[in-house]
């Protein structure tokens, strides 16, 4: 899998950094062989998790009229953007995952951050 993005403009970083555990739906293509995606787009949502400092959760009416959602962006506190195993565990097959910390990006799958084999950032 290769991912290529663009990152995210001023007012996305800064509403990522305002705090743990923001998310944004990220939009995009995908291609199909070889696998590759296009994010496109950061759009922030609610995170609606009951513990938001440990997992992130986004109910499925804040998705409504959003389209070609290729993955999620969260924060996590300062430390390093590694996806936690709960990030892993949420993450909707099919998308993929990246963790936002301190202007740090790391992406991941769902099985893990192993199949991606390169980022491009425009």
């Amino acid at each position: 899998m290769l991912i290529m993005f663009h990152p995210p403009p001023e007012d996305v970083v800064d509403y990522l950094g305002s705090e743990p555990e923001r998310v944004c739906v990220m939009q995009g293509v995908c291609i199909e062989n070889p696998h590759v995606v296009v994010v496109t787009d950061y759009i922030p949502v609610a995170n609606s998790s009951s513990s938001p400092e440990l997992t992130f959760e986004v109910r499925k009416r804040d998705l409504r009229g959003i389209d070609y959602i290729v993955g999620f962006m969260h924060s996590h506190e300062e430390s390093l953007p590694d996806p936690s195993p709960a990030d892993l565990l949420g993450l909707p097959l099919g998308t993929v995952g990246a963790v936002w910390c301190a202007g740090a990006i790391e992406w991941y799958t769902p099985s893990g951050a192993a199949p991606i084999d390169g980022v491009i950032s425009r």
